[in-house]
């Protein structure tokens, strides 16, 4: 019964910042999003209908439910073009790490929004048009959590 992804909800103090790093960093873009009375943006791969990201405003209000932002683990996402993201992502001086699972074809690179939530990147191994990444040593993926806020305070 289930065929995919339809979308994952962010609770944010910072829309601003977060639009900005959706719409630069992972390269989302804006979408149509109904009235819903309260502050928030839908995000959509480019070219594509649906928005598979929501973004909602809470300063000044709970977020809904009983949980608390923290509760999403991270957001994965099919990615393609595996260079270009591992040099946005240094360009901006951003923390990240990678993977390659040889047995499986894929790649992986992953890094925080400004809200502290991972974002995953998987590329298919076989899609893309460069060699196999070499990931150094101290960028490999490990489990430790290396999110670090003052590399966002541009956003």
């Amino acid at each position: 019964m289930i065929a995919g992804l339809d979308h994952v909800t962010i609770n944010t103090g910072n829309i601003a910042a977060t639009e900005r790093f959706y719409t630069e960093v992972v390269g989302l873009e804006l979408a149509p999003r109904p009235d819903l009375g309260v502050p928030g943006i839908w995000l959509k791969g480019r070219g594509q209908d649906q928005a598979i990201v929501h973004v909602l405003e809470v300063t000044g209000r709970e977020p809904s439910g009983t949980t608390a932002r923290s509760t999403v683990d991270h957001i994965a996402l099919h990615a393609t073009d595996f260079e270009r993201a591992r040099g946005q992502l240094e360009s901006l001086g951003l923390p990240w790490c990678g993977n390659v699972i040889a047995d499986f074809g894929l790649w992986q690179l992953m890094f925080y929004d400004p809200n502290g939530i991972l974002i995953e990147l998987n590329f298919k191994a076989n899609a893309e048009t460069c060699e196999t990444p070499v990931i150094p040593e101290d960028r490999r993926m490990n489990l430790d959590n290396f999110f670090q806020p003052d590399a966002y305070l541009d956003f």
